[in-house]
């Protein structure tokens, strides 16, 4: 018997040894660090909830915002105006002018970049110097939710990122609902006219284009926002023609395309302007932008019925 309890507490101790060697005390038999992987297939390993943020780009601070992160934000870009919060916190520059001697001197424990609006030199400059740098390109709308969910994971915000996904992915249920089976329409989309530029199928313009019922006619273009020419657009023939304009505002330059009656779009006057902060940004606002294309592109089915 005696023997018997000997082996078990030498057992015991043996057991207890081992635990210790693999699994430290401040482990709790699993890692405590945090790890996701950002919109680059980058993993980013933070030790603890990022508390000292840097935004590289507007949609960024929204998506930070969403996340319940506003608060952790040490510094952003200029052109971050939303929320009106956003706008009293230190600018370290452009999106693709940083600097770098700021950026520093705030000591971030996480920098959140643009993938395809920060300069590559800017980001590898960054890494290079230490910082842990999550880059961020929702090219779907169900992403805009996904990034919010791995910047609350990084900044230890879920709770409040939860409620903000809740609400993002009701609001986008109740368009898909309503939009899904719509019948399609051409849609070519006036990103900038001079020279003229357009977005591909990876744009997520484009997939809010396809949630409204809508086609891409330049989707197939492999370049995320390739330029094209008048004739281009002539051959395809869209029979709505979307862009952007500040102040709500109907762009002067569209009056060019008034003498282009042999297209579709014009000849039916088929052309809707968007707040470019809605429809330009990666965040959760951008389902204010669809809302809009979406009635309008069942008003110009119902002018063709």
């Amino acid at each position: 018997m005696h023997t018997l309890y000997s082996l078990i507490t030498y057992c015991g101790f043996v057991l207890g040894y081992i635990i210790f060697l693999f699994f430290p005390a401040n482990h709790s038999f699993a890692s405590s660090t945090i790890q996701v992987v950002d919109d680059g297939g980058s993993k980013i390993i933070l030790d603890r909830p990022a508390k000292r943020i840097i935004s590289l780009a507007p949609h960024i601070t929204e998506l930070l915002f969403a996340a319940g992160a506003g608060e952790k934000i040490v510094a952003t870009v200029v052109g971050s105006d939303y929320p009106k919060t956003a706008l009293a916190i230190k600018k370290i520059g452009r999106a693709g002018q940083l600097d770098y001697e700021s950026i520093l001197a705030l000591r971030p424990d996480l920098i959140v970049g643009w993938l395809s609006g920060n300069r590559k030199e800017n980001i590898s400059r960054l890494k290079n110097l230490g910082f842990k740098v999550f880059l961020s390109e929702p090219g779907k709308l169900e992403d805009i939710a996904e990034n919010i969910k791995k910047l609350g994971i990084l900044a230890g915000t879920e709770k409040q990122a939860n409620k903000a996904i809740n609400d993002y992915q009701n609001k986008l249920f109740k368009l898909k609902l309503k939009y899904s089976n719509k019948k399609q329409l051409k849609v070519f989309y006036l990103l900038w006219h001079k020279p003229i530029l357009t977005v591909n199928s990876e744009h997520i313009i484009s997939d809010v284009i396809k949630l409204c019922g809508g086609v891409n006619i330049f989707g197939q273009q492999k370049i995320y926002t390739p330029t094209i020419d008048f004739e281009s657009v002539l051959q395809k023939n869209p029979d709505v023609i979307i862009t952007a304009s500040t102040g709500d505002k109907k762009p002067g330059w569209l009056a060019y395309w008034q003498q282009w009656q042999g297209i579709t779009a014009v000849k039916n006057n088929n052309f809707l302007w968007l707040n470019p902060d809605w429809i330009h940004r990666q965040g959760p606002r951008i389902l204010l932008a669809a809302d809009r294309m979406c009635r309008f592109l069942d008003d110009v089915r119902s002018k063709n019925d």
